[in-house]
């Protein structure tokens, strides 16, 4: 992305992207771990899969939510820390970063429920998806909106591949859950 960055626009906003990108990845980080624990607790006690995925939500949404919320209100103070600049130019694109931390959340939920079932097609699809989405809204979004472009297009990929994830899962296990 950094590189797609300096050819469309300009190399300060590859650094301001970078910035925001570190924090963003500091908050991802929960829906990771958590995931992780439950892939680990799902292939091995696959009796009480469906409890431990219910708990793995409520936990990654608790500990989520109140993260996003704090990071997007006071997006410009924490930027600060970096200088003024980057609290003026990356602050928005931080608030729609989090924005999109929701949707990520819910595919890495997905992905790990295709990964216990060692169902690797809905894995490459998924992934595959959010980068098109990602990658091709950003070069058409930063030609005209500039560097909110990327958050936009973060929002809309993970956004857009969670909506279908929800359908599929509604679709596919409406009362059950596999065990």
């Amino acid at each position: 992305m950094p590189l797609l960055i300096v050819n469309i626009l300009e190399v300060e906003d590859a650094a301001y992207f970078l910035i925001v990108w570190s924090i963003t990845v500091i908050v991802l980080s929960v829906p990771g771990a958590v995931t992780t624990s439950l892939f680990a607790e799902g292939s091995n006690q696959e009796v009480e899969f469906r409890s431990n995925l219910v708990k793995s939500i409520k936990l990654i949404f608790f500990l989520l939510i109140p993260t996003i919320v704090i990071f997007f209100v006071f997006s410009d103070k924490v930027l600060l820390l970096f200088g003024q600049t980057y609290s003026e130019n990356a602050s928005r694109l931080l608030g729609l970063f989090m924005i999109g931390c929701i949707p990520f959340a819910i595919n890495q939920i997905y992905l790990t429920i295709t990964r216990i079932q060692i169902d690797i097609k809905p894995m490459i699809y998924v992934n595959l998806l959010v980068a098109i989405f990602i990658i091709g809204g950003s070069f058409l979004l930063m030609k005209t909106v500039g560097l909110i472009g990327i958050g936009i297009a973060w929002i809309f990929g993970q956004g857009i591949v969670a909506m279908i994830v929800c359908a599929i899962l509604i679709s596919k296990y409406r009362t059950k859950i596999p065990e």
